[in-house]
């Protein structure tokens, strides 16, 4: 009798050794097809299998282009590859215009869009301001958003892992004190220095980023103001048979639209 069972005890052993040699092949696959379900799975830490927010879909890529050709109805437009689409007029989206500017043409009339670090004390420092004036005014409204500064750097000791089972990712390791990066929509106060008022007797100043400020005049586009040569920031959506299809459009131009308006 301790023959058979010690038989039959080595029997089950081993039976239960080959199963879970089985379910260890089968594991690195089964948590493969979890990987939307682990903490760092799809690249974000709190993700909507977590948190329950949805997951930031990115916005489609475009490309830069000129327009070569421009008529009434139509416009071709040559990438940097050296290909040519036709584009109609009425194949457009959003389409919107941007002209060089300085604060010097700023009045308190004026709305600025800003985006950059907060450097203390009020005051913002950024490379770039987005001013908008009369009837391009109902394009932006007062915003105030506050991004907090948090920063995931590259660290030997900070590992995590795409899954309970997977290999490590080395972009976990996070550290806070890193400046918050603020967005305002608000109206000029002053040009010298550049300031502006987001409400409740707010006054932010802008401060030049390193390599100085840059700033455009933002209004709704007009086919009536292309011109060959311009410069374009297009989003293709799909393409007709005849025409490319834009979701998007942003055409840069090389005057102020004082000028070109006089």
């Amino acid at each position: 009798m301790i023959r058979r069972g010690q038989k039959r005890f080595s029997q089950l052993l081993a039976r239960s050794l080959v199963l879970f040699a089985m379910l260890a092949g089968l594991a690195p696959a089964s948590f493969a097809q979890m990987a939307d379900s682990s903490y760092f799975g799809d690249g974000f830490l709190y993700h909507s299998n977590v948190s329950g927010f949805a997951r930031p879909e990115m916005p489609q890529r475009g490309s830069w282009g000129e327009i070569i050709m421009v008529n009434a109805k139509w416009i071709v437009i040559q990438n940097q590859q050296g290909q040519q689409f036709p584009v109609a007029m009425d194949s457009v989206g959003s389409f919107m215009t941007r002209w060089p500017t300085s604060a010097d043409a700023l009045t308190r009339a004026s709305m600025i869009e800003v985006t950059g670090s907060d450097v203390a004390s009020n005051q913002i420092m950024t490379d770039h301001v987005d001013v908008f004036e009369g009837p391009a005014r109902n394009m932006v409204t007062p915003t105030t958003e506050i991004n907090q500064g948090f920063s995931l750097v590259l660290s030997p000791v900070g590992l995590g892992r795409s899954s309970i089972s997977g290999p490590n990712n080395p972009g976990m390791a996070g550290i806070w004190g890193a400046p918050n990066i603020p967005t305002f929509v608000g109206s000029v106060v002053d040009s010298d220095p550049l300031q502006f008022s987001i409400g409740g007797n707010q006054v932010w100043t802008v401060v030049p980023g390193n390599n100085g400020i840059t700033m455009t005049q933002v209004t709704l586009g007009t086919w009536s103001t292309i011109r060959k040569g311009d410069v374009v920031y297009f989003v293709p959506s799909s393409a007709g048979a005849r025409s490319l299809v834009l979701g998007r459009m942003v055409l840069y131009k090389s005057i102020p639209f004082a000028r070109f308006a006089n």
